[in-house]
């Protein structure tokens, strides 16, 4: 491209103060906790196990909350600053999962293992949580405890409510049947 001999290049750059305000429609944006009830939050220091030794995986407010419909209860770490999840569990008890252990290297700090969901898909990871004060550690305990049994009353309320329900598809099976073969005889 040529330029023209009346080229000027300073003409192009634009000065202070004249610069084009351009307003811009403001956005709800939805994180996907609004439908949950905070049961515990602290700012801890999170890290996770890669062999072989504990990785720093975020510094943020860690929330116990529980989903307003269905009642189960989730962990939680957004990263400050970029608000990325760096933690999403439920707080259930199956095994080895979600069983409280404090690091023998700190007075300060929970181990356990889980189901995370926080890179997209399901992972077992094992996470250490640091908190400042020994009141947010035992506090935590609490409410992650309280939180498992509340969980887990809720897988037997659901066992028991698919029982039901196959009870009730196997009677009305077997009527089923019995029209049918009194219809052949």
């Amino acid at each position: 491209m040529e330029k023209s001999e009346n080229y000027n290049p300073e003409e192009e750059v634009a000065t202070e103060g004249q610069w084009k305000l351009v307003d811009l429609p403001t956005v709800e944006s939805k994180s996907g906790e609004e439908d949950f009830e905070e049961l515990f939050a602290a700012r801890t220091k999170l890290y996770r196990w890669r062999k072989p030794e504990w990785k720093e995986r975020g510094i943020g407010n860690f929330r116990i909350m529980k989903h307003r419909q269905n009642t189960r209860i989730i962990g939680m770490l957004r990263q400050e600053g970029t608000k990325k999840i760096m933690a999403h569990f439920n707080v259930v008890s199956l095994g080895k999962l979600c069983n409280l252990e404090p690091l023998k290297t700190s007075d300060k700090t929970w181990m356990w293992s889980c189901v995370d969901f926080s890179d997209g898909k399901a992972a077992i990871e094992q996470f250490c949580l640091r908190f400042k004060t020994k009141e947010e550690f035992e506090k935590f305990e609490k409410v992650f405890t309280e939180s498992k049994k509340h969980n887990d009353s809720l897988e037997v309320k659901k066992e028991g409510e698919k029982k039901e329900e196959t009870k009730v598809e196997t009677k009305e099976d077997e009527t089923k049947e019995e029209k049918k073969e009194e219809k052949k005889e």
